[in-house]
């Protein structure tokens, strides 16, 4: 029996953890939507110089909603791998991850208007 390590475990864990970013990236494109306005938003506030307190509220939307994002793509992944026929609760499900996006969307776009309209109108 091969005895691992925690550091051994904890590096097999990022493995995963960083392989399930890197296939969603590469499978859905809802995601490289959400990374590329990603980066135009860090670009935007690098140009802007925004401040660190502006900082903090954009890059905790933009982890929000990559985050947000990923649970819905797991919860989809999920659901059809439970089932390929239509069932209500599969659509209860699915409609539940993609509402829980909608709103990190809408949320996340509110925070961005707000931190920039303070430099781009003033």
């Amino acid at each position: 029996m091969i005895r691992q390590t925690k550091q051994q475990i904890s590096r097999i864990g990022f493995h995963y953890a960083w392989a399930g970013v890197c296939q969603t990236f590469l499978q859905h494109i809802n995601f490289r939507i959400h990374v590329f306005i990603s980066l135009v938003v860090v670009v935007a506030g690098l140009w802007l110089q925004i401040s660190l307190n502006h900082w903090l509220w954009l890059l905790a939307a933009i982890v929000w909603g990559l985050t947000v994002e990923l649970i819905n793509t797991a919860v989809e992944a999920t659901v059809d791998l439970a089932t390929d026929k239509w069932h209500p609760l599969a659509k209860a499900a699915k409609d539940a991850a993609a509402g829980a996006m909608l709103i990190t969307a809408l949320g996340t776009a509110v925070i961005g208007s707000l931190v920039f309209s303070s430099y781009l109108f003033s």
